[in-house]
């Protein structure tokens, strides 16, 4: 007895799909990377054998997905926003903002995170991966009391630190997490009075610093009390400074 199944009948794509699909796979590839600029619509149109409206509907798509920037004036046309991997951070930061991912569901999953992260990078870091983690820390601890840079270093911290996994998801959770903590907590922290912030900073860097020893060692055994430092130390951040309940 044949089950009873039914399929939908074959549709053909728009040209504006198969547009977007192509250019999509020239920026997967790494053929088309950040800040690359796309020939004018005019010129796609004619390489694709399309009309315009075609071409600008697929770059509309692209533009959505947070592929390309469409840069005005006169020399102005398509630029290279993000790798995929990268576009794919900003659909979820969005949901955090529209509070469909609270911040205590991430601070909770911080921990997890790292110790994953952690793990990897025992494994797999190479020295270059180390050196450029001890620069790191050289250029966080020189700059303790400087907000501004202090953002920047600590973000470089946790990426060189997912880079060290040589894992490509642990990469991109690890972006995602470090954009929401590091943004989170430097916002508030711009706010609030200089000591204050900077005993958390301090605080923030015997952690990296235990982070980066311990892949050193290869300490797989302080891994989990080291995340779990890591995501206390945040979660009394932001309840210390009332910004959730």
């Amino acid at each position: 007895m044949e089950p009873n199944i039914y399929f939908n009948p074959v549709s053909k794509k728009r040209v504006s799909e198969v547009v977007y699909e192509q250019i999509f796979e020239k920026i997967s590839n790494k053929e088309l990377k950040q800040g690359d600029r796309l020939p004018s619509e005019r010129e796609l149109a004619a390489q694709f054998n399309c009309g315009r409206p075609s071409v600008r509907e697929a770059l509309r798509m692209l533009q959505q997905d947070d592929l390309i920037e469409i840069d005005v004036g006169a020399n102005g046309g398509a630029i290279i926003k993000h790798s995929i991997m990268e576009s794919a951070i900003y659909p979820v930061l969005r949901l955090v903002g529209t509070g469909d991912i609270s911040i205590s569901d991430m601070i909770q999953y911080r921990r997890y995170n790292d110790t994953a992260c952690l793990m990897m990078a025992i494994d797999n870091a190479t020295d270059n991966d180390i050196k450029k983690m001890q620069q790191i820390m050289f250029d966080y601890e020189k700059h303790l009391n400087n907000q501004t840079k202090i953002h920047k270093i600590d973000k470089s911290f946790h990426n060189a630190l997912a880079e060290a996994s040589h894992n490509n998801m642990c990469l991109l959770v690890s972006k995602i997490i470090t954009s929401l903590s590091t943004d989170l907590f430097y916002n508030i922290a711009e706010q609030k009075d200089a000591d204050e912030v900077n005993m958390h900073n301090k605080l923030a860097f015997e952690n990296h610093s235990r982070m980066l020893q311990c892949i050193i060692d290869k300490d797989k055994d302080s891994v989990e009390e080291i995340a779990i430092g890591a995501a206390e130390l945040l979660r009394k951040v932001i309840y210390h400074f009332n910004t959730i309940d």
